[in-house]
């Protein structure tokens, strides 16, 4: 008689109680910036290195396409074309959660279930109108509109009957409910930056200190002098078009003095440019986005195809990678609930640069170690016929260089040169 096993499954609830929390729990909060994670949202208007990062890295993540393996993946590609009544794709409403994701560290995906239970619909929903409940609270979520306030479950494969979010959160050790942004170390940047350019536009539309202060010593102006001067330092001292204005003060009393003391600080071009330049490294470095992507080339720097190409690898190894697979493992519990038995995975990154081997290659076989057709063959490209090698040399020269041209042309229309290897 085989012994049977007896498996007990035991309850028990986490020792950290919520008492602190009443009813929700609060975004992030800083006494000088307010809500973190509605100021996080709107950073991207104030620095376009910023706002492009997110955009980069939204794209390296969910928009490079996906591929559905299983046996539904006719009726699942079909479903995920149109997600929603807005018309929606998959692709649309996904690449709205992860930059919302990337911009505050939090993402949400509304799920909507049919009466039979099974997932039919699909929506983003931003995570500065999301609030989460403590534990032991009816539902995961209010969901804040209009001073509207709606309870939301958090996304299981059992119906409970309740509007569902998919929530993503980039946990950190800063705040144990919600997520925060990878890149914050760098808001003082993206602040300091802003800062800079308000203050040279500024300087050009109407600088915040005078310019020149005019000092009468033995005397006084009269009352039309001094209103003449008033006037022309308010109607002629502002804007790109009055600089270099001449105020001319006739006084006829040879004990009076006048002299104009300078106020304002000169405007360094240069400087301000290296303080810019410094924001925007910090900025692409936050991101952890190689700087080639973001469009900086760094004066001096290689610039080899191999360096690019490692920096290329670091970035979908570090950055993309990880949060792809966070994706997927989530999003493929969704799959499963639309009834679809498919798996879904995201198009990898390829870091593979062609220049980088077209360089490598042709170094092979200018040094003999390679022969053209071998290094044509692990680029990928067509073996050449024997008979357009073997051209026959013709005794006019101008013919051959008709022919020779024509036969060049019609091979950099395919891309496939010989001489293109390297180049």
């Amino acid at each position: 008689m085989k012994a049977q096993t007896i498996r007990t499954q035991i309850f028990k609830e986490s020792a950290q109680v919520d008492t602190q929390y009443l009813d929700e729990i609060q975004h992030p909060y800083d006494s000088l910036r307010g809500d973190l994670l509605e100021y996080y949202n709107s950073l991207t208007s104030l620095n376009s290195f910023h706002a492009r990062a997110l955009r980069v890295k939204t794209d390296c993540i969910c928009n490079l396409g996906y591929d559905l393996i299983g046996v539904d993946t006719t009726t699942a590609k079909e479903f995920l074309n149109q997600v929603n009544e807005q018309g929606q794709t998959f692709e649309e409403v996904l690449a709205r959660v992860v930059l919302d994701f990337e911009t505050t560290g939090n993402g949400y995906l509304e799920i909507v279930r049919n009466k039979a239970g099974i997932v039919s619909e699909l929506y983003f929903c931003p995570s500065v109108l999301v609030t989460r409940r403590p534990r032991g609270a009816k539902t995961a979520f209010f969901y804040n509109s209009n001073y509207n306030r709606i309870e939301f479950n958090r996304f299981t494969e059992e119906y409970k009957g309740k509007p569902e979010l998919l929530d993503f959160a980039n946990y950190t050790q800063n705040d144990v409910y919600y997520g925060l942004p990878d890149w914050r170390g760098c808001v003082l940047d993206i602040e300091l930056d802003y800062y800079a350019s308000i203050y040279n536009q500024k300087f050009f539309l109407n600088s915040g200190v005078p310019d020149l202060a005019v000092i009468v010593e033995g005397g006084k102006f009269d009352e039309e002098t001094e209103k003449k001067i008033v006037a022309f330092f308010q109607n002629n001292l502002k804007g790109l078009n009055n600089f270099h204005r001449t105020l001319i003060l006739p006084i006829d009393d040879p004990s009076v003095k006048i002299r104009f003391e300078k106020l304002a600080m000169d405007n360094k071009e240069g400087s301000f440019d290296t303080l810019r330049a410094r924001c925007r490294d910090n900025i692409i470095s936050a991101h952890g986005i190689p700087p080639r992507i973001m469009g900086v080339v760094s004066s001096g720097s290689l610039g080899g195809g191999n360096e690019t190409q490692g920096q290329l690898k670091i970035f979908k190894e570090t950055v993309v990678n990880p949060k792809k697979t966070l994706l997927e493992i989530k999003l493929n519990y969704v799959l499963k609930a639309m009834g679809f038995n498919v798996v879904l995975q995201f198009r990898e990154l390829d870091s593979d640069l062609q220049e980088s081997n077209s360089t490598y290659y042709s170094t092979l076989t200018s040094c003999g170690i390679l022969s053209i057709d071998e290094s044509r063959s692990a680029l990928g490209y067509n073996e050449p016929k024997k008979e357009d090698l073997n051209k026959p040399k013709k005794d006019n020269i101008a013919v051959d260089n008709v022919v020779q041209t024509q036969y060049n042309n019609k091979k950099m229309q395919e891309g496939k040169t010989i001489e293109n290897i390297g180049k």
